[in-house]
């Protein structure tokens, strides 16, 4: 059994963790998991030797799991733009049906602007054992 789910809008990132809009699944049966995603993440500096960060996460059923998505990014010039894909992989073991999977993502400093694109994100779940 498998499921996914692409994001459906752009999330700006803050400091503080926030859904990405889409990027959420029904685990719909108890089993083990193997739960991928990858985000599509921006950053556009506003002065060079600020360093920037993204950092995604699992949430199932409202509590953060252990593992984080991470690009670090130290601009060497002004306005420098950085675009990648980010990936991360989780085992989780659902003990009852129907949890919800999501992701979050937020950036590690107030400086320069971090987005998440909804082109290429997306959360996969697969169930791999009952």
């Amino acid at each position: 059994w498998k499921t996914l789910a692409r994001a459906s809008a752009l999330l700006l990132l803050t400091t503080t963790f926030t859904d990405v809009t889409g990027m959420t699944v029904t685990l719909v049966n108890a089993g083990t998991y193997l739960i991928r995603c990858v985000c599509d993440v921006q950053f556009d500096t506003l002065s060079a030797g600020n360093s920037m960060s993204f950092e995604g996460r699992l949430v199932v059923n409202g509590v953060a799991q252990t593992g984080i998505a991470t690009l670090s990014f130290l601009p060497q010039v002004n306005t420098e733009l950085l675009r990648a894909s980010v990936a991360q992989e989780w085992v989780y073991t659902a003990a009852s049906a129907g949890l919800v999977a999501k992701i979050q993502g937020r950036k590690g400093t107030a400086v320069g602007v971090a987005a998440v694109f909804a082109d290429n994100s997306i959360i996969v779940a697969q169930q791999v054992s009952t």
